[in-house]
């Protein structure tokens, strides 16, 4: 006699991040970036509604970011505090260009 086996399923929480062709800034340092959504698009791209929110995909403007050097701990993930975001002057193992 066959048995049948029944797996038992639990949630787990996911996430992907999204790429796209990076933008003016952060073209100096990477092709790619993360797809980040504006604002006033949130509800548009959280519908399952709106069946094709593909032209959402593009980089997100230079203007309004800003970047600086930050440590090489940010490699870590057992250095978790904010001070890792802290600008340094030439993070260790980057060339200036």
């Amino acid at each position: 006699m066959a048995r049948r086996r029944w797996a038992c399923f639990e949630w787990v929480r996911t996430f992907a991040i999204i790429t796209t062709n990076s933008n003016e800034l952060v073209r100096s340092i990477h092709d790619r970036m993360p797809v980040i959504i504006a604002s006033e698009n949130y509800d548009r791209w959280l519908s399952p509604l709106d069946p094709d929110p593909r032209d959402l995909l593009v980089p997100f403007p230079s203007e309004p970011m800003r970047m600086w050097p930050i440590s090489t701990r940010v490699n870590k993930p057992e250095n978790d505090d904010a001070s890792i975001l802290d600008r340094v002057d030439q993070p260790v193992g980057i060339i200036a260009k």
